[in-house]
């Protein structure tokens, strides 16, 4: 009997050993950046068979695990997936602005001498140099109009073939997960 009592001090005694260790090094780290403290959990160890019924045989450590505030983790990963959304969502407003509201690609100059065109030929409809830049200007704004529906249609191309790109990583670095998966189950 005293050698299951001396059993059952030691197991507490090396298990309250190692949360005091535990203890110390959150000590020790706290004012380490990006440090998350630990927690030292303890359970019983597997009771034996006695005279009287089951005797418990002490306390073992059940694991030591780092602490973090899952909230916190979850917004900031949030936070990040969210980041990567709005650059990405930048870069393709940027590039509609490019094509729609610069002087040398956008349709206000365009248009702004397509109408002018047509009131100047309005007030002179009989004037051939009038009809001839009246046309003129609603072949440049059509032409326009066919540029910008091209670059409208490249730039989902690549939208599309990014959304591909990054659904087949995705895949891949699923099946990877996968095959690492299998390998630790064998």
């Amino acid at each position: 009997m005293c050698a299951g009592i001396t059993s059952i001090g030691v197991s507490g005694l090396i298990a309250f050993q190692q949360q005091l260790a535990t203890t110390g090094h959150n000590i020790s780290n706290s004012g380490t950046e990006g440090y998350h403290r630990q927690t030292t959990s303890l359970e019983a160890r597997s009771a034996v068979l006695a005279s009287g019924g089951y005797m418990g045989t002490g306390v073992k450590i059940k694991e030591t695990l780092r602490s973090e505030d899952k909230l916190t983790l979850k917004l900031l990963n949030g936070h990040h997936t969210n980041e990567s959304r709005y650059d990405s969502e930048v870069t393709q407003a940027e590039k509609m602005t490019l094509l729609l509201a610069t002087d040398e690609t956008g349709l206000l100059n365009s248009m702004k001498r397509y109408y002018e065109s047509m009131n100047e030929l309005s007030n002179d409809p009989s004037n051939l140099q009038l009809q001839s830049n009246y046309l003129s200007e609603s072949n440049s704004m059509a032409q326009q109009f066919n540029n910008i529906e091209n670059n409208i249609l490249s730039i989902v191309s690549n939208i599309n073939d990014e959304t591909i790109s990054t659904v087949n990583e995705i895949n891949s670095l699923s099946e990877s997960i996968a095959n690492l998966n299998r390998s630790i189950l064998i």
